[in-house]
């Protein structure tokens, strides 16, 4: 559990603006991160704090102050306490600010006619017949806040993307320290099986506080991601992971901070691109001669965007009924290398992998060295040839290295003087995957201090 400072997060704003709802979804995320809160809804409190309380004026400031009392003992103690109260009057609310302190005022903003929409109680339409006097918008005022710290519009915004701003807001201001990060992560635009649009929900669900999108050979999801990390107040890293050849060795460079609109990069990627098409045609025809019923168009339509790889064929192959798992497409029998399928396909060399890395602005990273595709693992002498062509780091942290894996890179990263990243490489087929690698926010840091000196 993390230490942490309490705060009050004083959601204010009409019955039906979405008060609570937002609320819930901030409490997850923040109970995600291991940090204690508590939430005060103010329908909860006047059943069992203020239940002696009416709706006049003079009865409204006392429940708040009942509240802010409790409110103020529970962020003193250290827990973020989140406040769901219509709280009505701006006065009511300065004394509230005054009493607690630490305290953030959140203007939950909709049109009063979609709070009415809202109303499953029909509290509003007992309001307008006169069945409710005093009720706040209708025979009562709803002062809004004039200066609050965060306004929200739920009547554009989803509960996900008003929580994702609190959390950013919190982060920004040093409230909460940033989530942990995971700077492996791969969508459609590769093969992902998640658009990055899916993938940034996901990852915010599982609480991080920043990803990398790193899909193999490929920039297209990068802005789709960014896009959606700034809805949901999840930090991007723009990134890629491109595939490389020393000798018999399929070896990864992960490239952080890329601009992916850098000619040299693109120029290189539809080559790559090209090449892989034309190589994913071949194999086709090659499973066909083996008597094997598989079409470009299946192909495509696994892949669901213009990448079309190994894996797509393997997951027609497996969706027909030819293999047992998608493990086993990559054998001698079918698509593995040398295997009776296969086709080579055009390969850079580790070193214009990083060369390219480097021209488009971007950090070169050295990718899970522990696990390559042969089964084999990179020991420091075959590593340290890369630091004279520009390697900046070592992924450290990956979901499929050992721990002794992990200390042994460690250490060869202090040693060298190379950044330490780490990523799960989830893409999207074992839920439990995604942030099982959650890197912590130094080392996120580092790579984002180091960035400058590459310009």
């Amino acid at each position: 559990m993390q230490s942490q400072t309490g705060l009050t997060l004083w959601f204010t704003g009409l019955s039906g603006s979405g008060k609570t709802t937002v609320a819930r979804e901030v409490e997850t995320r923040l109970r995600d991160r291991g940090l204690r809160v508590e939430q005060l809804d103010g329908d909860v409190v006047r059943e069992h704090l203020t239940r002696d309380l009416g709706f006049s004026r003079a009865d409204r400031d006392e429940n708040i102050r009942r509240s802010s009392f409790v409110a103020a003992l529970l962020t003193r103690n250290g827990v973020i306490t989140l406040c769901c109260f219509i709280s009505p009057y701006r006065r009511a609310r300065q004394e509230a600010r005054r009493l607690i302190g630490s305290f953030v005022e959140i203007y939950v903003n909709a049109p009063l006619e979609l709070c009415e929409k809202r109303d499953a109680k029909g509290l509003y339409a007992r309001a307008r017949s006169g069945e409710i006097a005093a009720f706040t918008g209708i025979s009562d005022p709803y002062e809004p806040p004039e200066n609050p710290e965060i306004e929200l519009r739920t009547d554009r915004e989803s509960p996900a993307e008003s929580a994702g701003k609190i959390i950013a807001y919190l982060e920004q201001q040093g409230y909460i320290s940033p989530g942990p990060a995971d700077l492996h992560l791969h969508t459609t635009f590769s093969d992902g099986l998640l658009s990055p649009a899916e993938l940034i929900a996901a990852a915010r669900e599982a609480g991080l506080g920043a990803v990398a999108v790193t899909d193999h050979d490929a920039t297209g999801g990068l802005q789709p991601a960014l896009e959606a990390g700034r809805k949901l107040g999840l930090e991007v890293i723009p990134g890629i992971e491109l595939s490389a050849l020393q000798g018999d060795k399929e070896i990864h460079i992960l490239g952080y901070f890329i601009d992916p609109e850098n000619e040299a990069l693109k120029a290189t990627l539809a080559r790559i691109i090209a090449a892989r098409r034309n190589r994913a045609l071949e194999m086709i025809e090659k499973l066909r001669a083996l008597g094997l019923d598989i079409t470009e168009k299946e192909v495509r339509a696994a892949a669901k965007t213009a990448y079309i790889g190994r894996p797509h064929l393997a997951r027609v192959l497996l969706d027909k009924g030819y293999i047992k798992d998608i493990q086993e497409a990559f054998s001698a029998d079918y698509i593995g290398r040398g295997g009776r399928a296969y086709v080579e396909r055009f390969e850079i060399s580790p070193a214009r992998a990083i060369e390219l890395i480097l021209e488009a602005g971007g950090i070169p990273v050295l990718a899970h060295p522990g696990f390559l595709s042969d089964g084999t693992a990179l020991e420091e002498q075959d590593i340290l040839p890369y630091l004279s062509e520009g390697l900046r780091g070592l992924e450290v942290y990956y979901s499929r290295h050992t721990l002794q894996q992990v200390q042994y890179y460690r250490r060869l990263a202090l040693d060298q003087g190379l950044l330490i990243t780490g990523g799960s490489d989830w893409h999207g087929k074992e839920k439990g995957r995604l942030g099982s690698v959650r890197l912590s926010s130094c080392y996120l840091e580092a790579l984002k201090k180091a960035r400058p000196a590459l310009k």
